[in-house]
């Protein structure tokens, strides 16, 4: 596969991707904020695939929040809190 290294869009993840570098070691505090928005995010969209109705920001409010949505069915609920036990 060959790169275009001319291409706007890849100079620019690449300039990313060296500020990044440049940052590590990561601050503690940046490190849990990226893996509780990934967390919410796997958790949206593997609930979403299996037909789960709830909304992204309706995910990150049950599960940071531990509130429940109206119209939402406790079964989409317990899909986010607890997806494996959800399935059992």
């Amino acid at each position: 596969m060959s790169v275009n290294l001319g291409n706007k869009p890849y100079q620019g993840l690449m300039q990313k991707k060296e500020s990044l570098a440049k940052s590590k070691p990561l601050p503690p505090i940046v490190l849990r904020d990226i893996t509780e928005a990934l967390s919410v995010e796997w958790r949206y969209n593997s609930n979403s695939i299996e037909g789960n109705t709830l909304i992204l920001q309706e995910t990150k409010l049950v599960l940071q929040g531990g509130i429940t949505v109206k119209r939402k069915s406790l079964r989409e609920h317990f899909e986010v809190v607890n997806p494996h036990e959800a399935t059992d």
